[in-house]
């Protein structure tokens, strides 16, 4: 599943990606910052037991972070936000990134 939360004029936008094979399991999540999309991207997923996973990166950093996930512990929303140091930031809320059977 992708999703996309808008487009500045820029062309700046953020972006969320989910592929699971059917005989798979998510166990963690790795996030990494893109420094030609934007500037500061800030990126929170809602988890089913009320806690928020959280990646913050900021352009040029090309950092990354992977969490990982406690058993039973599922991916249930996503919403974030991307801009610049000089402009308000775009943001996108929630949706279902993957909600397993």
């Amino acid at each position: 599943m992708t999703e996309e939360f808008g487009k500045m004029s820029t062309g700046q936008q953020l972006k969320c990606s989910l592929e699971v094979p059917v005989d798979e399991k998510i166990t963690g999540i790795r996030v990494r910052h893109n420094p030609n999309a934007c500037q500061i991207q800030n990126i929170t997923f809602d988890t089913n037991e009320g806690t928020e996973i959280e990646f913050n990166g900021k352009q040029n950093t090309g950092s990354w972070r992977q969490f990982s996930l406690s058993p039973g512990q599922l991916v249930v929303g996503c919403y974030g936000s991307y801009g610049s140091e000089d402009r308000e930031a775009i943001v996108g809320l929630g949706f279902i990134v993957w909600t397993p059977m």
